[in-house]
């Protein structure tokens, strides 16, 4: 889920509002989840273990969830996988929820969220497309000496990625980065929208690193802007949310 704070949007009640049917949940290490990251996690799961997977296992299970609410999932259990569990111990919650287009499933996601929800497209294809916001600077080229910590924000701030530690001194040999997620991704429609002035992305390599990969159908907003998910953020969401939802392909914008 996400919780307005500092003038910023409340997305999930925002997008409802606009008629578009919303799953929104706290993330592990989150709000009613809290107390389920940091050590407590690794703990739990081990060394082994990637706080930032378990968060795109998340995505793929609430996936699951609202396929058991298709036209489909609702008559053949198999249909939505680990869902049908959660609509078994809640027999009355599918009668209250509207019918799902099972090809109309998009994710959407805010700094780390839309992080996850990058990772959670390009793995799983039955999204039909994916929005994020401020989600990424490039890996190989996020160094840990940047006054934003680089890698370090990943394996050792958050401890998303334990195992980016080993590549600290040398990023660029990183395994993957997010233009090979964004090529996974594609020709699904994206929205990508890189504010200048995040604090945590190098705006320049953002924009190279886009530039690789680009598609007909990705769209990228590159305002001159601070991080934020505010009101206008939240129109530029809906907008083109409007335009995929009517199956229109929208044409190739580069705002910057």
């Amino acid at each position: 889920g996400f919780s307005p704070s500092y003038g910023m949007a409340h997305v999930p009640t925002d997008l409802a509002a606009e008629g578009y049917f919303v799953l929104a949940y706290d993330q592990v290490g989150f709000a009613s989840r809290l107390r389920d990251g940091g050590t407590t996690f690794y703990a739990r799961h081990g060394a082994k273990a990637s706080l930032l997977g378990h968060m795109v296992r998340d995505v793929r299970s609430a996936v699951d969830l609202v396929l058991c609410l298709t036209a489909a999932g609702r008559t053949t259990a198999a249909q939505c996988r680990s869902g049908e569990a959660t609509l078994r111990a809640y027999p009355a919650l599918a009668d209250k929820l509207p019918l799902v287009d099972a090809s109309r499933i998009i994710l959407a996601g805010y700094s780390l969220g839309g992080s996850v929800a990058l990772h959670a497209a390009a793995l799983d294809p039955r999204a039909s497309a994916v929005a994020a916001f401020a989600a990424f600077t490039p890996m190989r080229t996020d160094l840990v000496t940047r006054p934003s910590g680089g890698l370090r924000r990943l394996f050792e701030t958050h401890a998303l990625l334990p195992r980016l530690g080993f590549f600290e001194r040398a990023p660029h040999r990183v395994p993957y980065d997010f233009d090979e997620l964004l090529r996974a991704i594609a020709p699904r429609p994206a929205l990508l929208h890189t504010p200048t002035r995040d604090r945590d992305a190098n705006a320049s390599e953002v924009d190279a690193l886009i530039d690789r990969v680009r598609w007909a159908r990705l769209v990228q907003h590159a305002p001159p802007t601070a991080t934020r998910m505010g009101s206008a953020e939240v129109k530029v969401l809906v907008r083109w949310l409007e335009e995929e939802v009517a199956g229109v392909t929208p044409r190739v914008r580069d705002v910057r």
